[in-house]
């Protein structure tokens, strides 16, 4: 009897000392299950899903992400003198009748004057002598004159010297380095123009006679294709009274 109370006590004590653990286990359990989805990363620690999930169908992972280019600086153009480089060239416009028939190269138009006439009839075409004139007309004789800077940048560049003044003689001069001439457009009051012949010629400093006129006429303008030999030239027109 006394044997049997021995071994009913021994269990007793054994499932008092064990229910509470298997409780407290219990709620361990039931704790993280509750805690584990709101749980909190360390600073700078990836959630793990983060750090094994592979990216989908058409999204660029990390290292595929294209690296952004520091944004370029822009540069103004380079300058001499004051003249802008790489100036936009296109085909030079001619009136019907024009009677130079060689190719022409493409220019830069340099815009700059307002013209009052335009060619409406050709004279027959004249060659340039280009002969430099040893003794320049007098400044008392000069009745307008008008002056350009060509840069060689530009290349071929098509301008226009204004004049509207009545005049007996023309000259081109230049003032400054050297400048290649192809033609010359004299355009008259009365829509009659004259177009000189350069033949691409170059020329340095000095004064050159595009026409002489049999009698004072009135010249609007004169336009001329040229371009800078050297790293600049001034030209200039002179009409003598």
């Amino acid at each position: 009897m006394k044997r049997f109370a021995s071994i009913v006590l021994a269990a007793t004590l054994v499932v008092v000392g064990v229910a509470p653990t298997l409780a407290q286990r219990e709620r361990d359990d039931r704790g993280q299950r509750t805690e584990a989805p709101g749980r909190k990363t360390a600073p700078g620690q990836k959630k793990k899903s983060e750090r094994n999930t592979p990216p989908r169908r058409g999204e660029r992972g990390p290292a595929q992400q294209p690296a952004r280019a520091p944004a370029a600086r822009r540069e103004r153009p380079p300058y001499r003198g004051g003249a802008p480089a790489q100036h936009p060239r296109s085909q030079i416009l001619v009136q019907r009748g024009w009677p130079i028939h060689r190719p022409m190269p493409r220019a830069y138009h340099r815009p700059g004057v307002v013209v009052r006439v335009h060619p409406a009839i050709f004279l027959p075409v004249m060659v340039w002598t280009a002969a430099v004139i040893t003794t320049p007309p007098p400044r008392a004789d000069l009745v307008w004159e008008n002056a350009i800077t060509l840069y060689d940048e530009d290349d071929w560049t098509e301008f226009t010297l204004d004049a509207n003044a009545r005049g007996s003689a023309l000259y081109l001069n230049v003032e400054s380095g050297r400048v290649q001439f192809d033609w010359a457009e004299i355009t008259f009051a009365n829509g009659q123009a004259q177009v000189v012949d350069m033949r691409q010629w170059t020329r340095g400093p000095g004064s050159y006679s595009i026409m002489d006129l049999p009698r004072s006429r009135i010249v609007d303008h004169v336009r001329v294709l040229a371009r800078a030999s050297s790293s600049r030239a001034r030209v200039s027109l002179s009409v003598e009274r």
